[in-house]
């Protein structure tokens, strides 16, 4: 997280994300809690300032069963990092990720998580993402390759489209 304080003082708009494991520890009914606070003291040591992106939840992980066990996780952690942060954290994830670790679970609880904004990966060409979830009617961001080229990057890097307005709500007020 170094690197960020001097993207900061470059100006350049920064955030903090998280990849949720919610399969690491599943007998430890306190494993969210962990991660959340980890997740916590290291933005700490950098800060969230008014104008960063508000923090991301990676959910790409997770028990592969039928039960709430994933969704509750993710709306623990959520929810602790939303009060923490005084913000509405960001859900990153993909079709595939819904399917294997989200979709059974109760309707209930899938809406809550539904409440919060996406950020959908789905690598397709176009206008739209074309492998949705089924659980968000829209996206907030839409990550739409893992191949691109960003000029003074050596390496493929992640490419993101984000539609005009949609920055400034998924900032720190």
């Amino acid at each position: 997280m170094a690197a960020l304080t001097f993207e900061k003082k470059e100006g350049v708009i920064v955030g903090a994300y998280h990849f949720g494991r919610p399969d690491t520890s599943p007998d430890d009914p306190n494993d969210w809690e962990k991660e959340a606070d980890n997740f916590l003291k290291r933005l700490d040591n950098v800060g969230l300032e008014c104008g960063d992106m508000i923090p991301v939840l990676d959910v790409e992980k997770g028990m592969k069963t039928d039960d709430n066990h994933n969704v509750e996780w993710c709306l623990k952690w959520l929810d602790k990092v939303g009060c923490e942060t005084k913000t509405r954290p960001v859900i990153y994830t993909a079709r595939w990720a819904w399917q294997l670790y989200i979709m059974k679970a109760d309707k209930d609880e899938q809406n809550k998580l539904a409440s919060y904004p996406v950020w959908l990966a789905s690598y397709n060409s176009g206008v739209e993402p074309s492998r949705k979830t089924g659980l968000w009617d829209k996206w907030d961001i839409w990550q739409w390759t893992g191949s691109g080229a960003v000029p003074g990057i050596k390496g493929k890097c992640d490419q993101n489209w984000l539609a005009g307005g949609q920055l400034d709500k998924l900032r720190v007020p």
